[in-house]
């Protein structure tokens, strides 16, 4: 018996065909994303959670933007927050007002950031992203400084 029979009677057809030609579509040669450069993009979040970082093992909202529109089409640009300092949980704060298009409720925002607890950090996490799926799209500046990725969240568009 494989391991994979309990689940052979859950997958989606369509769905998994789905999920292939995107990866298809997305790869190139070597399986590899290509790059996206620094520049304005329309974008939506496609994804947006809170995790634990790889490598410092600190938690961090993780935010999928999946660009629109132009050359870049369907690429992802990923936003990766940790937010263990203040200046960084300052960063991240700023960014989840930006998306809910709302900034007077960063103090709010802020206490749950502090509070360091993924859980309820995630849970937060998904019910912005459920407040704005299908909603929101954005005007992303994405940039580099010092080294360093930078995001800032142009415009915001109400989705009819």
């Amino acid at each position: 018996m494989s391991i994979f029979d309990k689940y052979a009677n859950k997958i989606n057809a369509e769905e998994l065909a789905a999920s292939q030609k995107e990866i298809n579509e997305n790869a190139n040669g070597n399986g590899n994303y290509e790059e996206v450069p620094v520049g304005k993009y329309e974008v939506k979040v496609e994804n947006l959670e809170c995790k634990l970082s790889k490598t410092s093992k600190k938690p961090m909202v993780s935010i999928w933007f999946r660009i629109m529109a132009g050359k870049h089409e369907k690429s992802i640009i990923f936003y990766n927050g940790v937010f263990n300092e203040d200046w960084m949980r300052h960063r991240v704060v700023k960014m989840l007002s930006a998306l809910m298009d709302d900034t007077t409720h960063e103090a709010e925002i802020n206490l749950i950031l502090k509070s360091g607890d993924v859980g309820t950090i995630n849970d937060f996490c998904m019910d912005i992203h459920e407040s704005i799926d299908g909603k929101f799209e954005y005007l992303l500046d994405y940039g580099m400084s010092k080294g360093y990725q930078t995001y800032n969240i142009v415009e915001v568009y109400d989705v009819d």
